[in-house]
């Protein structure tokens, strides 16, 4: 099979997985920085456990004592986010591949279609480690207890 044939499915299959959220949130960011010198692509990704946030006030002052402990609720806050990233990566690719030769499109292409492929096949790799039963579970529990706490520091 074709390199660009086997990129082409690779996007479908990412496309796919970053348009269904019903588990985890997965970001694929595709940026094509290219010059007429050289390729340049690059790719980071994030797969998130979808959580509630809470947004606490950012003007809390010491002058007006405040009844809601924010500062508590903010460190258990930052500690869920941690938690519900489960995964980021990233990569990049410099080739200096001259877009005017005669050869040079065609080259930017496979090597393009190379690149999306060897990446995409580390993203379906985290993907899948990151939505296995096994650690979806894990990722609820303590989630679920964090949140827990959350709320007990606040009333």
């Amino acid at each position: 099979m074709k390199i660009t044939t086997r990129a082409e499915k690779m996007r479908e299959r990412i496309d796919r997985i970053t348009s269904d959220k019903s588990q985890v949130i997965a970001r694929w960011d595709y940026d094509d920085n290219s010059v007429q010198a050289a390729l340049r692509v690059s790719v980071a990704w994030t797969i998130q456990y979808p959580v509630d946030r809470i947004r606490y006030p950012r003007d809390l002052t010491k002058s007006r004592p405040c009844p809601y402990p924010w500062p508590e609720v903010s460190q258990i806050e930052g500690q869920i986010s941690d938690l519900a990233y489960m995964d980021r990566g990233s990569a990049r690719t410099d080739q200096p591949i001259n877009a005017r030769t005669k050869s040079g499109p065609q080259r930017r292409a496979e090597a393009e279609a190379e690149f999306i492929v060897e990446v995409g096949r580390e993203f379906l790799a985290a993907h899948k480690k990151a939505t296995a039963s096994r650690n979806l579970a894990r990722v609820r529990k303590h989630v679920a207890e964090l949140q827990t706490k959350q709320n007990n520091s606040s009333h």
